[in-house]
């Protein structure tokens, strides 16, 4: 019986969905701190002349983790059925991805009316970013991935390799130390000429 061959690894862990550009604050600090925590994450500003988004459609089917970012410029996208945003979060609740709601403190924007395709977002986690309590607000979204653990396999893994180099190295170092100087010594040792050959006289010459 031939082996059926498994889904290909996901190339991303998380996809961050918002209509303000990848610039702004909000958007730029949790796409840094995840991905220095070890998060692949994928931020990508779209084109504004709008354009073909089947690529960006079928990428979210294999990443675990869907943030989308709630400030007024996304919630406004929402409420539009042409928009990116729009279809994005429709294929993100489609799949049944980790949806995480994340929106500001401090200006939690405007109400909209979700439309009705997309009232399963309400029931989704709603986590709120704090900037005057920044280290907590990120550090409860990154606990609200399905990812987290990945990640920190992932990093734990980078870390064993290089305590492994490191210990290698080491290792080396020290046997080289042990060998090299015994070779340099026979090398460098100074060789016995050879022996002369015994004096012998002709014969003749002695007749």
């Amino acid at each position: 019986m031939a082996n059926v061959p498994g889904p290909e690894p996901a190339e991303y862990d998380v996809f961050i969905c918002c209509a303000d550009e990848s610039g702004a604050e909000m958007v730029s600090t949790i796409s840094a701190y995840l991905t220095r925590a070890g998060f692949r994450v994928f931020l990508d500003d779209r084109p504004q002349s709008g354009g073909s988004l089947d690529g960006r459609l079928e990428l979210i089917d294999g990443i675990p983790d869907f943030v989308f970012l709630s400030t007024p410029v996304s919630l406004a996208a929402l409420s539009d059925s042409n928009h990116p945003v729009h279809h994005e979060v429709a294929r993100a609740l489609a799949t049944g991805r980790n949806i995480v709601r994340v929106s500001r403190a401090d200006a939690p924007g405007a109400a909209v009316d979700v439309p009705p395709d997309l009232a399963a977002l309400g029931g989704q986690q709603a986590l709120t970013y704090d900037p005057d309590r920044l280290a907590e607000s990120l550090a409860i979204l990154r606990h609200s991935l399905s990812s987290d653990t990945t990640a920190s396999d992932r990093r734990l893994m980078r870390g064993a390799k290089r305590w492994f180099l490191f210990a290698a190295l080491f290792a080396l170092v020290g046997v080289s130390l042990q060998i090299v100087p015994p070779l340099i010594k026979a090398w460098t040792r100074p060789r016995p000429l050879p022996p002369v050959a015994p004096l012998t006289l002709d014969r003749k010459s002695v007749a």
